[in-house]
């Protein structure tokens, strides 16, 4: 598993490891939302996207962002999961002023 801030997980050793950590210290992170809102799905591909809006509290901290994963998988398990991180704001830097917002 290939996180969208840089952690990579290999192996049923470290995923579990990554797993027991995350859930054995409730005052290190907590979700607080995990959202999806999208998946595709491709059975000849071995492959799946999702995407999804995520919240946490970390360290203390709140924080939010949107982002995707592809899961791919073989006929029995999943394989490798790849996550990708987008900012929540978004916005059009070269639009003139009346069309700046963003939908």
């Amino acid at each position: 598993m290939i996180e969208c801030y840089g952690p990579v997980y290999c192996g049923h050793d470290e995923a579990r490891a990554w797993f027991v950590d995350w859930h054995n210290r409730p005052e290190k992170g907590k979700v607080t939302r995990w959202e999806i809102f999208n998946i595709l799905y491709g059975e000849a591909l071995k492959m799946a996207a999702v995407e999804w809006d995520f919240e946490c509290i970390y360290d203390g901290n709140l924080g939010s962002f949107l982002g995707a994963s592809l899961v791919h998988f073989d006929d029995t398990k999943i394989t490798r999961i790849q996550e990708y991180k987008m900012e929540k704001e978004h916005y059009r830097p070269y639009a003139d002023q009346e069309n700046q917002s963003v939908t």
